[in-house]
């Protein structure tokens, strides 16, 4: 990612740990933005057999919302296989073979972009609002 030295600067960082609210709000924004998008991208994808997997799909916030991530299935076994399976595809089984549709890196692929353009400018907006960059 390019974030044109922001993270490599000592200043920034000593800034950032004075005043973790100023850069958070926009840091956050950015991540939940990103995390419709590709939620949004994995529900346009995903197989549409019965509807059962895209309303499974959900947004996942660790650690005080700074990280977030989207989840495929619901977290037990049995969900998490079936996605796996179908992500992924099966070539050996009771139940036969299957080709994979692989919805959530194709989701994750073109968020990605968009994503570091994003993380990108909050972040150069913190460094402005701490008085670091004109």
């Amino acid at each position: 990612m390019n974030f044109k030295g922001a993270f490599r600067s000592k200043e920034l960082q000593r800034a950032l740990k004075k005043l973790p609210g100023e850069y958070e709000k926009n840091i956050i924004v950015a991540q939940e933005k990103t995390a419709k998008e590709i939620l949004k991208f994995m529900r346009i994808m995903a197989p549409q057999d019965s509807g059962e997997l895209k309303s499974e799909m959900y947004i996942q916030r660790d650690d005080n919302g700074r990280r977030i991530s989207v989840e495929a299935a619901k977290p037990n076994k049995e969900d998490q296989i079936k996605a796996v399976a179908i992500h992924v595809g099966r070539t050996r089984g009771d139940r036969g073979t299957t080709v994979g549709i692989p919805y959530v890196g194709r989701a994750r692929q073109i968020g990605k972009a968009k994503h570091k353009g994003r993380m990108n400018r909050a972040l150069l907006k913190a460094r402005k609002d701490l008085g670091l960059r004109k």
